[in-house]
C-alpha cells in the first residue's frame, strides 16, 4: 500500500500539469500538511494548537512561492479546454496529496518494522512495476526496449537528456531526497515529514538560482520562503 501511494503521488501530479496550472498542481499537491491534521481533527485526535498553526503559516508560504514564481515565468495561462478542465486538473492535484499523504503515513508505520535500504529498495521496485500496470491498462505506448520516447529502457541513452538526468535523480533526488525523508520517518511525526516537504521549492529557488536557470523571488516569494522556513 505504501507503494501504491507513492505511484499515486507521483501519477497524478503528472496527470495534473497536463490539465491545470503548474502551480495549482504544486499547491494542491504539496497540501499533505494540511490535509494530515484535517483528518486528525475528524477522526478526534489532538492537534496542538501550535502544529496546527504552524502547518497553515508554512502552507501560505508555500503558496505564496508557488504563485511568485508562477508569475515570473508567465505560467498564469488560461489552460485549453476552460475552467472545467483546469478543475479536473486541481481534482487530480489532490488525488495526488492524498497519495502523498498514504505514503506519509504508511511509510512511518512501516519504519519502524523495515530498515532504510531496505525500504527505499522495495518501495523503488514496487512502485514502477504498479504505474507501469496502468500504463498498460489504460492503453499508453509502451515498449520494452531503449526507445528514447516509450521505451521502458530508453533512459539509458548516452544523449544528455536521457541517462546523466536520471543519474542526477538517483543520487541527489533519491539517495540525498527521499532517502532522508525515509530515514525521518522512524523519528518523527507524521505532520512534521509533511511540513518538511514545504521547504523542496524553497531549496528549488536557490539551485535554480545558482545553476543560472531561475530568478531570485521577488518581495512576495521571500515573504513565502521565510514563513515555510519559520
Amino acid at each position: 500500500m505504501t507503494s501504491f501511494s507513492y505511484g499515486v503521488l507521483t501519477v497524478a501530479f503528472s496527470y495534473a500539469v497536463d490539465y491545470t496550472t503548474v502551480n495549482d498542481a504544486a499547491i494542491l499537491t504539496n497540501s499533505q500538511s494540511l490535509l494530515l491534521v484535517i483528518v486528525k481533527i475528524l477522526m478526534g485526535s489532538q492537534v496542538l494548537w501550535l502544529e496546527g498553526i504552524g502547518v497553515v503559516v508554512a502552507f501560505g508560504g508555500a503558496c505564496l512561492c508557488s504563485y511568485d514564481s508562477s508569475s515570473a515565468v508567465a505560467d498564469h495561462v488560461e489552460t485549453e479546454g476552460g475552467a472545467l478542465r483546469s478543475v479536473f486538473g486541481d481534482f487530480l492535484a489532490l488525488v495526488s496529496a492524498v497519495g502523498g499523504l498514504g505514503y506519509i503515513v504508511l511509510g512511518k508505520s512501516l519504519r519502524n518494522h523495515v530498515e532504510t535500504y531496505a525500504f527505499m529498495f522495495i518501495n523503488m521496485t514496487m512502485a514502477p512495476c504498479m504505474v507501469l500496470l496502468f500504463m498498460l491498462a489504460t492503453g499508453q505506448e509502451v515498449s520494452f526496449d531503449r526507445h528514447i520516447n516509450h521505451g521502458v529502457w530508453g533512459w539509458m541513452h548516452l544523449s544528455p537528456d536521457r541517462l546523466p538526468i536520471e543519474i542526477c535523480t538517483v543520487v541527489i533526488c533519491n539517495l540525498m531526497g527521499t532517502m532522508g525523508y525515509v530515514r525521518a520517518f522512524k523519528y518523527f511525526s507524521s505532520v512534521i515529514i509533511a511540513v518538511a516537504a514545504l521547504l523542496e521549492p524553497v531549496a528549488a529557488t536557490f539551485i535554480a538560482v545558482l545553476l543560472h536557470v531561475g530568478v531570485y523571488p521577488s518581495f512576495m516569494g521571500w515573504v513565502g520562503n521565510i514563513l515555510v522556513v519559520v
